[in-house]
């Protein structure tokens, strides 16, 4: 069941006993009490996606990047949260983590990949992945929504999300972080301006100027 963000309390997700995919790399399933993974409408509002959903070099039909700009204090909150849950966890749990080496605190806190990252004075930046297969309806035209796909999103869109919070992952290289995946979005694609909103007192038509250098 998907629950709204602002009503989605953390204290409900639970990290399972280790795993191993398909790679025979470790893992630890997020599940709610419904045995379920948490799944989540960002907001109400739409967000920014500042860059095109990208792969790995050679790795086009894999699963992508998707990230997401966020300016609402409240939400930005929630997922400091939410790593520090999960950094709370790891501390606790280290030797499940990384089982042939022992790590303190900070090489802990190191070694995670969080999913809210700050750059500079940009906002900051969740960091979700996404699938060909997710659901996508396009919002930016007259009438209902209809379907979309994964390629019509695009640098400077915006959507409503809505995110589900699959495992905890391990890396042998001693990384480790938590998978978020955007499974279905409501998407307003990027509308470039006509000439007429840029420079309302100015007629094309009737200024040679511009007719000489078109």
């Amino acid at each position: 069941m998907t629950t709204k963000l602002k009503d989605t309390n953390l204290s409900d997700f639970k990290i399972g006993p280790v795993q191993k995919n398909n790679y025979g790399g470790n893992f630890f399933p997020i599940i709610q009490t419904d045995g379920k993974h948490p799944r989540v409408q960002l907001s109400d509002t739409p967000v920014r996606i500042p860059f095109t959903p990208s792969a790995f070099q050679g790795q086009e039909n894999s699963r992508m990047n998707l990230d997401l700009s966020l300016k609402d204090e409240d939400t930005i909150s929630w997922f400091r949260d939410l790593d520090k849950m999960v950094l709370d966890w790891a501390c606790k749990n280290s030797e499940l983590l990384f089982p042939r080496r022992k790590m303190s605190v900070q090489q802990i806190q190191d070694a995670y990949c969080p999913l809210l990252q700050q750059k500079s004075d940009f906002d900051p930046l969740l960091r979700t992945k996404i699938n060909n297969t997710a659901l996508v309806f396009r919002m930016d035209e007259a009438g209902p929504p209809r379907k979309g796909t994964v390629a019509d999103i695009t640098a400077g869109s915006t959507c409503i999300p809505v995110i589900s919070f699959d495992k905890i992952w391990t890396m042998s290289t001693n990384r480790f972080g938590l998978t978020a995946v955007t499974s279905a979005l409501c998407l307003w694609q990027r509308r470039d301006k006509e000439i007429s909103e840029v420079f309302p007192f100015l007629n094309v038509f009737d200024n040679p100027v511009i007719n000489v250098v078109a």
